[in-house]
Protein backbone atom coordinates (compact mmCIF):
# COMPACT_ATOMS: atom_id res chain seq x y z
CA UNK A 1 0.00 0.00 0.00
CA UNK A 2 1.38 3.69 -0.74
CA UNK A 3 2.14 5.57 2.22
CA UNK A 4 1.11 8.70 0.87
CA UNK A 5 -2.21 8.06 -0.21
CA UNK A 6 -4.60 10.55 2.21
CA UNK A 7 -6.64 7.77 3.75
CA UNK A 8 -5.46 6.18 6.63
CA UNK A 9 -7.61 3.48 8.07
CA UNK A 10 -7.80 3.49 11.96
CA UNK A 11 -7.88 0.47 14.40
CA UNK A 12 -7.69 -3.01 13.21
CA UNK A 13 -4.97 -4.60 10.44
CA UNK A 14 -6.46 -7.23 8.70
CA UNK A 15 -5.03 -11.16 8.64
CA UNK A 16 -2.19 -10.76 6.47
CA UNK A 17 -3.82 -13.26 3.98
CA UNK A 18 -6.44 -10.42 3.19
CA UNK A 19 -3.91 -7.50 2.89
CA UNK A 20 -3.67 -7.51 -0.59
CA UNK A 21 -7.04 -7.60 -1.65
CA UNK A 22 -8.17 -5.30 1.21
CA UNK A 23 -5.71 -2.77 0.07
CA UNK A 24 -6.69 -3.00 -3.84
CA UNK A 25 -10.26 -2.38 -3.27
CA UNK A 26 -9.84 0.36 -1.38
CA UNK A 27 -7.45 1.73 -3.61
CA UNK A 28 -9.87 1.08 -6.17
CA UNK A 29 -12.78 2.87 -4.39
CA UNK A 30 -10.20 5.86 -3.95
CA UNK A 31 -10.27 6.34 -7.85
CA UNK A 32 -13.78 5.93 -8.23
CA UNK A 33 -14.20 9.49 -6.00
CA UNK A 34 -15.43 7.77 -2.95
CA UNK A 35 -15.26 9.93 -0.15
CA UNK A 36 -12.41 9.83 2.51
CA UNK A 37 -14.69 9.11 5.21
CA UNK A 38 -16.55 6.14 3.63
CA UNK A 39 -13.29 4.77 2.68
CA UNK A 40 -12.01 4.63 6.39
CA UNK A 41 -15.79 3.62 7.61
CA UNK A 42 -15.37 0.79 5.05
CA UNK A 43 -12.05 -0.25 5.32
CA UNK A 44 -12.70 -0.65 9.50
CA UNK A 45 -15.30 -2.79 9.38
CA UNK A 46 -13.42 -5.29 6.24
CA UNK A 47 -10.69 -5.53 8.74
CA UNK A 48 -12.69 -6.28 11.29
CA UNK A 49 -14.05 -8.83 9.37
CA UNK A 50 -10.54 -9.89 8.25
CA UNK A 51 -10.11 -10.72 11.95
CA UNK A 52 -13.57 -12.20 12.73
CA UNK A 53 -12.94 -14.81 10.35
CA UNK A 54 -9.58 -15.36 11.22
CA UNK A 55 -10.81 -16.01 14.82
CA UNK A 56 -13.62 -17.79 14.64
CA UNK A 57 -13.53 -19.70 11.52
CA UNK A 58 -11.03 -21.94 9.57
CA UNK A 59 -11.11 -19.36 6.19
CA UNK A 60 -10.10 -15.90 4.81
CA UNK A 61 -12.48 -13.33 3.17
CA UNK A 62 -11.71 -15.14 -0.43
CA UNK A 63 -12.86 -18.68 1.07
CA UNK A 64 -15.50 -17.40 3.64
CA UNK A 65 -18.71 -19.08 2.96
CA UNK A 66 -22.43 -17.86 2.93
CA UNK A 67 -22.50 -19.54 6.57
CA UNK A 68 -19.66 -17.42 7.93
CA UNK A 69 -20.83 -14.14 6.51
CA UNK A 70 -24.49 -15.00 8.25
CA UNK A 71 -22.53 -15.70 11.17
CA UNK A 72 -21.04 -12.94 11.61
CA UNK A 73 -23.63 -10.62 10.46
CA UNK A 74 -25.14 -11.90 13.48
CA UNK A 75 -22.33 -10.76 15.81
CA UNK A 76 -22.77 -7.61 14.11
CA UNK A 77 -26.58 -7.56 15.60
CA UNK A 78 -25.64 -8.83 19.18
CA UNK A 79 -22.72 -6.25 19.28
CA UNK A 80 -23.52 -3.04 17.60
CA UNK A 81 -26.69 -0.33 16.90
CA UNK A 82 -28.35 -0.64 13.84
CA UNK A 83 -26.60 2.19 12.27
CA UNK A 84 -23.09 0.43 12.69
CA UNK A 85 -24.25 -2.74 11.31
CA UNK A 86 -25.63 -1.34 8.33
CA UNK A 87 -22.66 0.57 7.68
CA UNK A 88 -20.74 -2.47 8.34
CA UNK A 89 -23.12 -5.00 5.77
CA UNK A 90 -22.84 -2.39 3.23
CA UNK A 91 -19.15 -2.17 3.32
CA UNK A 92 -18.90 -6.14 3.28
CA UNK A 93 -21.70 -6.13 0.14
CA UNK A 94 -19.66 -4.18 -1.74
CA UNK A 95 -16.39 -6.06 -1.01
CA UNK A 96 -17.98 -8.74 -1.85
CA UNK A 97 -19.35 -7.62 -5.30
CA UNK A 98 -16.44 -6.21 -6.03
CA UNK A 99 -14.62 -9.11 -5.58
CA UNK A 100 -17.05 -10.89 -7.80
CA UNK A 101 -16.97 -8.73 -10.63
CA UNK A 102 -13.05 -9.19 -10.88
CA UNK A 103 -13.44 -12.57 -10.76
CA UNK A 104 -11.25 -13.17 -7.66
CA UNK A 105 -14.25 -15.21 -6.69
CA UNK A 106 -16.86 -17.28 -8.45
CA UNK A 107 -20.06 -16.79 -6.58
CA UNK A 108 -21.45 -13.14 -4.46
CA UNK A 109 -21.97 -14.60 -1.14
CA UNK A 110 -22.43 -10.93 0.32
CA UNK A 111 -25.52 -11.01 -1.45
CA UNK A 112 -26.91 -13.34 1.58
CA UNK A 113 -26.11 -10.33 3.68
CA UNK A 114 -29.42 -8.39 4.18
CA UNK A 115 -29.20 -4.74 5.63
CA UNK A 116 -31.03 -3.57 8.82
CA UNK A 117 -33.47 -1.23 8.88
CA UNK A 118 -32.59 1.91 11.14
CA UNK A 119 -35.09 3.26 13.59
CA UNK A 120 -35.72 6.60 13.72
CA UNK A 121 -35.19 7.57 17.62
CA UNK A 122 -35.71 11.23 18.97
CA UNK A 123 -31.77 12.52 18.91
CA UNK A 124 -29.70 14.57 20.98
CA UNK A 125 -29.80 18.63 20.12
CA UNK A 126 -28.02 21.38 22.23
CA UNK A 127 -30.20 24.20 24.78
CA UNK A 128 -29.16 27.64 24.02
CA UNK A 129 -28.05 27.40 28.07
CA UNK A 130 -25.66 24.30 26.87
CA UNK A 131 -23.88 25.79 24.03
CA UNK A 132 -23.39 28.90 26.37
CA UNK A 133 -21.84 27.11 29.16
CA UNK A 134 -19.78 25.13 26.87
CA UNK A 135 -18.49 28.48 25.40
CA UNK A 136 -17.71 29.59 28.96
CA UNK A 137 -15.78 26.87 30.42
CA UNK A 138 -13.28 27.48 27.39
CA UNK A 139 -10.45 29.93 28.58
CA UNK A 140 -10.28 33.01 26.64
CA UNK A 141 -7.07 33.97 27.46
CA UNK A 142 -5.46 31.15 25.82
CA UNK A 143 -4.52 30.17 22.43
CA UNK A 144 -6.36 26.97 22.46
CA UNK A 145 -9.51 28.51 24.08
CA UNK A 146 -10.18 31.05 21.63
CA UNK A 147 -9.99 27.61 19.09
CA UNK A 148 -12.42 25.76 20.67
CA UNK A 149 -14.73 28.94 21.42
CA UNK A 150 -13.98 29.28 17.68
CA UNK A 151 -14.68 25.97 17.13
CA UNK A 152 -18.52 26.04 18.98
CA UNK A 153 -19.31 29.08 17.49
CA UNK A 154 -18.85 27.64 13.41
CA UNK A 155 -20.11 24.42 14.67
CA UNK A 156 -23.48 26.18 15.70
CA UNK A 157 -23.74 28.98 13.31
CA UNK A 158 -23.57 27.11 9.96
CA UNK A 159 -24.34 23.43 10.95
CA UNK A 160 -20.70 21.90 9.40
CA UNK A 161 -20.40 18.35 9.76
CA UNK A 162 -17.19 17.03 11.29
CA UNK A 163 -15.14 16.99 8.45
CA UNK A 164 -16.22 19.56 6.96
CA UNK A 165 -15.04 21.70 9.81
CA UNK A 166 -11.30 19.64 9.74
CA UNK A 167 -11.12 20.20 5.86
CA UNK A 168 -11.52 24.08 6.20
CA UNK A 169 -8.10 26.22 4.97
CA UNK A 170 -7.75 29.63 5.95
CA UNK A 171 -8.17 30.34 2.56
CA UNK A 172 -11.35 29.52 2.94
CA UNK A 173 -12.83 32.19 5.12
CA UNK A 174 -13.39 36.01 4.45
CA UNK A 175 -13.80 37.76 7.32
CA UNK A 176 -14.57 40.93 5.29
CA UNK A 177 -17.73 39.23 2.93
CA UNK A 178 -18.25 36.75 6.64
CA UNK A 179 -17.82 33.91 3.75
CA UNK A 180 -17.04 30.50 3.86
CA UNK A 181 -16.12 28.05 1.22
CA UNK A 182 -17.50 24.82 2.48
CA UNK A 183 -15.55 21.04 0.83
CA UNK A 184 -18.63 19.39 1.53
CA UNK A 185 -20.38 15.85 0.83
CA UNK A 186 -20.14 14.46 -2.72
CA UNK A 187 -17.09 16.34 -3.62
CA UNK A 188 -19.07 19.75 -4.13
CA UNK A 189 -17.72 22.83 -2.73
CA UNK A 190 -20.59 25.28 -1.12
CA UNK A 191 -20.60 28.94 -0.29
CA UNK A 192 -22.24 29.87 3.16
CA UNK A 193 -22.39 32.69 4.99
CA UNK A 194 -21.41 33.47 8.62
CA UNK A 195 -23.05 35.32 11.35
CA UNK A 196 -21.03 39.00 12.86
CA UNK A 197 -21.07 36.75 16.20
CA UNK A 198 -19.27 33.32 14.77
CA UNK A 199 -16.65 36.21 12.49
CA UNK A 200 -15.64 37.54 15.84
CA UNK A 201 -14.69 34.59 17.69
CA UNK A 202 -13.05 33.37 14.00
CA UNK A 203 -11.32 36.82 14.19
CA UNK A 204 -9.55 36.22 18.06
CA UNK A 205 -8.46 32.36 16.79
CA UNK A 206 -6.90 33.57 13.93
CA UNK A 207 -5.20 36.29 15.97
CA UNK A 208 -3.36 33.79 18.18
CA UNK A 209 -2.76 30.88 16.32
CA UNK A 210 0.34 28.93 15.26
CA UNK A 211 2.55 29.26 12.47
CA UNK A 212 2.01 25.50 11.19
CA UNK A 213 2.92 24.06 7.71
CA UNK A 214 -0.76 23.35 6.89
CA UNK A 215 -3.22 26.14 5.82
CA UNK A 216 -5.92 24.24 8.07
CA UNK A 217 -8.35 26.76 9.64
CA UNK A 218 -7.88 24.83 12.57
CA UNK A 219 -4.78 23.41 14.52
CA UNK A 220 -3.91 20.87 17.06
CA UNK A 221 -2.20 22.63 19.93
CA UNK A 222 -0.18 20.49 21.76
CA UNK A 223 -0.71 16.73 22.01
CA UNK A 224 1.26 13.67 20.11
CA UNK A 225 1.19 16.39 16.61
CA UNK A 226 1.28 19.70 17.69
CA UNK A 227 0.21 22.45 14.53
CA UNK A 228 -0.82 19.71 12.37
CA UNK A 229 -4.64 19.90 10.97
CA UNK A 230 -7.65 19.02 13.18
CA UNK A 231 -9.08 15.72 12.62
CA UNK A 232 -13.14 14.56 13.07
CA UNK A 233 -11.53 12.46 16.12
CA UNK A 234 -9.49 15.47 17.24
CA UNK A 235 -12.69 17.43 17.25
CA UNK A 236 -14.69 15.13 19.31
CA UNK A 237 -11.96 14.35 21.65
CA UNK A 238 -12.04 18.31 22.08
CA UNK A 239 -15.70 18.68 22.33
CA UNK A 240 -16.16 15.78 24.90
CA UNK A 241 -13.93 17.18 27.16
CA UNK A 242 -15.32 20.43 27.31
CA UNK A 243 -18.42 18.98 27.68
CA UNK A 244 -17.23 17.58 30.85
CA UNK A 245 -15.84 20.57 32.27
CA UNK A 246 -19.24 22.43 31.37
CA UNK A 247 -21.58 19.74 33.02
CA UNK A 248 -23.03 19.08 29.16
CA UNK A 249 -23.48 15.21 28.56
CA UNK A 250 -22.77 13.79 24.90
CA UNK A 251 -21.56 16.81 23.53
CA UNK A 252 -20.35 15.57 19.87
CA UNK A 253 -20.37 17.41 16.40
CA UNK A 254 -23.67 16.17 14.87
CA UNK A 255 -25.26 17.25 18.23
CA UNK A 256 -24.31 20.91 16.83
CA UNK A 257 -25.47 19.76 13.07
CA UNK A 258 -28.97 19.04 14.82
CA UNK A 259 -28.86 22.24 17.29
CA UNK A 260 -28.54 24.49 14.13
CA UNK A 261 -31.52 23.21 12.65
CA UNK A 262 -33.93 23.27 16.11
CA UNK A 263 -32.59 26.50 17.03
CA UNK A 264 -33.33 28.20 14.06
CA UNK A 265 -36.72 26.45 13.63
CA UNK A 266 -37.56 27.78 17.14
CA UNK A 267 -36.32 31.59 16.88
CA UNK A 268 -38.92 31.04 13.43
CA UNK A 269 -36.86 30.56 10.63
CA UNK A 270 -38.48 28.98 8.36
CA UNK A 271 -38.14 25.44 7.81
CA UNK A 272 -37.27 25.40 4.12
CA UNK A 273 -34.38 28.26 4.82
CA UNK A 274 -33.16 26.30 7.44
CA UNK A 275 -32.96 23.02 5.22
CA UNK A 276 -31.02 25.15 2.61
CA UNK A 277 -28.84 26.80 4.93
CA UNK A 278 -27.80 23.24 6.51
CA UNK A 279 -27.56 22.28 3.07
CA UNK A 280 -29.72 18.93 3.68
CA UNK A 281 -30.37 17.93 -0.18
CA UNK A 282 -32.70 15.10 1.50
CA UNK A 283 -36.17 16.60 3.02
CA UNK A 284 -36.28 13.32 5.40
CA UNK A 285 -33.17 13.54 6.49
CA UNK A 286 -33.93 16.92 7.46
CA UNK A 287 -37.10 16.35 8.94
CA UNK A 288 -35.56 13.17 11.05
CA UNK A 289 -32.89 16.16 12.54
CA UNK A 290 -35.93 18.28 13.36
CA UNK A 291 -37.93 15.86 15.09
CA UNK A 292 -35.76 16.85 18.19
CA UNK A 293 -38.50 19.50 18.64
CA UNK A 294 -41.36 16.95 19.46
CA UNK A 295 -40.10 16.52 22.68
CA UNK A 296 -40.22 20.61 23.33
CA UNK A 297 -43.57 21.18 25.09
CA UNK A 298 -43.12 25.02 25.83
CA UNK A 299 -42.05 25.28 21.68
CA UNK A 300 -45.55 23.86 20.87
CA UNK A 301 -47.55 25.64 23.67
CA UNK A 302 -46.33 28.79 22.05
CA UNK A 303 -46.52 28.33 18.60
CA UNK A 304 -50.14 26.89 19.03
CA UNK A 305 -50.88 30.05 20.74
CA UNK A 306 -48.90 32.44 18.43
CA UNK A 307 -50.68 30.79 15.38
CA UNK A 308 -54.34 29.87 16.77
CA UNK A 309 -57.34 30.64 14.52
CA UNK A 310 -58.76 32.23 17.53
CA UNK A 311 -56.55 34.84 17.57
CA UNK A 312 -57.97 36.48 15.22
CA UNK A 313 -61.34 35.65 15.85
CA UNK A 314 -62.23 36.19 19.15
CA UNK A 315 -63.12 39.75 21.46
CA UNK A 316 -62.32 38.58 24.79
CA UNK A 317 -59.00 39.60 26.29
CA UNK A 318 -57.89 36.36 27.48
CA UNK A 319 -54.60 35.67 29.53
CA UNK A 320 -52.36 33.81 27.50
CA UNK A 321 -51.95 30.52 29.79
Amino acid sequence: MHTDLPYHIPGYNPAPEDRPHLDLFLLTIFQEGKQLSTIRAYGWHLNKLSQWLHNETEHNMITATEYDLLSWGAYLRMTYSEATQKQGISAARTFYRWLHDKEIITKNIGRVLHTPKVRVSMQRTLTRDEITRLIQVCPEETPIGKRDQALIAILVDAGLRASEVCNLDRKDLSTARHSLLVHSKGGNTDQIFLSNFCIAYLEKWLAVRPEADTDALFISIGGTRPHTRLTPRGLRIILRKRGKQANVPDVHPHAFRRSFATLRLKAGQPSRIVQILGRWKNLTTFERYSQALLGDSAFWKEAMIQYSPLKEITTDDFDRK
